[in-house]
């Protein structure tokens, strides 16, 4: 997935979803690593939801 290709609809999208199902940023680090994540989900969500 190339973030760049996102629109911020598609972001907030993901973001959205994230925070009410953390499954979706473990299942992103999983197929495209946690660097991809924490550009897509901020890093204090992505530590929220590991920690």
């Amino acid at each position: 997935m190339d973030l760049e290709d996102l629109t911020r609809e598609q972001v907030f999208d993901w973001r959205v979803r994230a925070m009410k199902d953390p499954q979706w940023v473990f299942g992103h680090i999983d197929r495209y690593g946690e660097s991809s994540a924490r550009c897509l989900f901020t890093r204090r969500l992505v530590y929220q939801v590991q920690h």
